[in-house]
C-alpha cells in the first residue's frame, strides 16, 4: 500500500471478499484436539509466554488421518477439485484434462487462441498431438510459477519488464528434537496450532518476522530433509 498506492486493498476493504471465499471453501474453526506434535508446540509456547491460536481449516467431514500433504484420501479437504471446478461445471464449463497450455496467440492486439499440447495418460509426457482453443476471454490461473512462465513463453507485452521478476516464495526452516515422550507427528491433522508472535515482535531480518507452526511429518516427508 505504501509503495504502490494500493490503499483500496486494505485488510478492512478486503474482509468481505475473504468472508465470501472462506464460506465457499468451508473454512471453519477446527474443534478436534490437536495431535501430539501440535500439543508439544502449544505446551512450549505456553511456558515461554508466547500467544498461540488454532488454525482455521478448509475441511468438511475430516477423518483426522493426517494425510493432508499427500492428497486427502476421503475428499474432506475442500480443494478446487471439490469446490471451484464442480461449481464451474454446474454452470456450463467444460473441463479438459491432460492438456498443457503452451502459448497464447495474438491477433489485432488481443489474445485470440491458446496453443496446447495433449499429454499421455500419465499426465506428464507429451503425446505429440496439439490442440488449439479459441475463446472471447482467457484467464491465466496457473499460480505464481506457471502463469508468468506461460506469459513469458507467449511474448505478452511487458513494457515495465516485470513478468517473472516479483516471485515471492514460502521458505520453511524445520527444527527437530528428541523428546522425552513418544510423538507420532504423522497421526492426526498435521498443522492445527500456530503463533504469529514473531511476525510482530523482535523481527530479526527487517519488517517481516516468522510464523511458528509444526511441520507435517509423515516418515517419507521427513526423510526428504535428511542427508544421505
Amino acid at each position: 500500500q505504501r509503495h504502490f498506492g494500493l490503499r483500496q486493498l486494505s485488510a478492512e476493504a478486503m474482509s468481505s471478499w475473504f468472508a465470501v471465499m472462506e464460506h465457499k471453501l468451508w473454512v471453519r474453526p477446527w474443534e478436534t484436539p490437536p495431535n501430539q506434535n501440535n500439543r508439544v508446540l502449544g505446551s512450549g509456547a505456553e511456558k515461554l509466554g508466547i500467544p498461540i491460536d488454532a488454525i482455521r481449516r478448509n475441511v468438511k467431514g475430516c477423518w483426522n488421518l493426517g494425510y493432508c500433504g499427500m492428497g486427502c484420501p476421503t475428499n474432506a479437504k475442500q480443494s478446487m477439485l471439490l469446490t471451484a471446478i464442480p461449481a464451474a461445471l454446474n454452470r456450463g464449463a467444460t473441463l479438459y484434462t491432460r492438456l498443457r497450455a503452451e502459448r497464447l496467440r495474438f491477433s489485432g492486439g488481443r489474445i485470440s487462441a491458446l496453443d496446447c499440447m495433449a499429454l499421455r495418460p500419465d499426465g506428464i509426457h507429451p503425446s505429440g498431438k496439439r490442440v488449439q482453443l479459441r475463446a472471447r476471454h482467457f484467464v491465466s490461473a496457473a499460480g505464481a510459477i506457471g502463469s508468468p512462465a506461460l506469459l513469458l513463453r507467449s511474448g505478452v507485452p511487458d513494457p515495465h519488464r516485470l513478468l517473472g521478476k516479483r516471485t515471492f516464495l514460502h521458505p520453511v526452516v524445520i527444527s527437530s528434537a528428541l523428546m522425552p515422550e513418544r510423538v507420532d507427528a504423522y497421526a492426526g491433522a498435521p498443522q492445527t496450532l500456530y503463533s504469529d508472535f514473531f511476525l510482530q515482535q523482535a523481527a530479526i531480518d527487517g519488517p517481516l518476522g516468522f510464523k511458528l507452526e509444526t511441520p507435517p511429518l509423515h516418515p517419507v516427508l521427513y526423510a526428504t530433509t535428511l542427508q544421505g
